[in-house]
């Protein structure tokens, strides 16, 4: 009988599988493991990330162009795609983020498919059209003679959506395989493994980018690492190493000159290879695996161990 992990492997492999089926293979492994950060990632996958949950970084599409419809008399119309930086301060939307859940963003994805539809339209509320009318009469925003702002979109490329639910099912492929490394019968009912849930726990700082998170269950809220917080990076190696430990590490970085030096890689080689400073239940690899993670996301190419 193949393994939970086996099983999911199997399912994200398999191309004509619907994504959102496949991901619950792995839903099964987080459950079991127990890991709050892997339910998390998955709940949102499936379900969306509502707003104010931080997204990764296969999710954040940037700043995106503007199609602002003028109409006037007869008729008229007039549909210019425009460049935020052409907007005034106050009215560019900023970069966009898909919260949608994986199944939606596959319809969206799915929905065009003539050249014409290859960017999809989000409405922007009445109320910005309103502003960059106003705007526009001030002479302080874009403007057609004789026509009036009628309506607007936010243009998403549809090879973005694309790309991002590639990105999820590469992903998650990269993550059974990952877990099935270190204990293949991880997510089995009945075994634990320390050593696979911080697996899934280093996966989950990887795939937040720099400005990472740690989703901590469904509907509950996230812990972020930004680069330069350190103060937030001793605090989650809190959970892996005992007092001690996190004190070697933060004089490490502090005898480096403050970023990841040579102290501080002598710090990790002692936690790998002797376990040293390591909780209870939790494999030196594991642990400096993790660390390794949230080093990356707090000093931001500036770590090569």
């Amino acid at each position: 009988m193949d393994s939970p992990l086996e099983r999911a492997v199997d399912a994200l492999t398999d191309t004509e599988r619907d994504l959102p089926s496949a991901l619950r293979t792995l839903v099964v492994v987080a459950r079991r493991l127990k890991s709050e950060p892997l339910i998390g990632w998955l709940d949102h996958e499936l379900n969306g990330y509502p707003g104010g949950a931080d997204v990764p970084t296969y999710r954040q599409m940037g700043l995106l162009p503007v199609r602002v419809t003028f109409t006037g008399p007869g008729g008229s119309s007039y549909s210019p795609m425009l460049d935020q930086a052409s907007l005034p301060e106050q009215l560019r939307p900023g970069a966009h983020d898909l919260r949608q859940s994986v199944a939606d963003l596959t319809s969206l994805a799915e929905s065009g498919d003539s050249e014409a539809d290859q960017r999809l339209g989000m409405p922007l509320p009445l109320y910005w059209v309103t502003l960059l009318r106003e705007a526009g009469e001030r002479g302080e925003g874009p403007r057609v003679e004789f026509m009036v702002p009628e309506s607007a979109l936010l243009l998403v490329p549809r090879n973005g959506l694309r790309g991002a639910l590639d990105s999820v099912r590469t992903s998650a492929l990269n993550l059974a395989l990952d877990l099935e490394e270190v204990d293949p019968q991880a997510g089995t009912a009945g075994h634990d493994s320390a050593e696979a849930q911080q697996a899934g726990d280093t996966f989950i700082t990887n795939v937040y980018g720099t400005a990472g998170a740690v989703t901590q269950g469904p509907g509950a809220t996230t812990l972020v690492l930004h680069a330069g917080d350190v103060d937030g990076l001793l605090a989650r190696v809190g959970e892996v190493l005992d007092a001690e430990g996190v004190a070697a590490l933060r004089d490490g970085l502090r005898g480096d000159g403050g970023t990841p030096g040579t102290r501080t890689t002598a710090v990790l080689d002692r936690i790998r290879t002797a376990s040293a400073h390591v909780v209870a239940g939790v494999s030196g690899n594991a642990a400096y695996n993790l660390m390794v993670g949230l080093l990356a996301m707090v000093f931001p190419g500036q770590v090569s161990l």
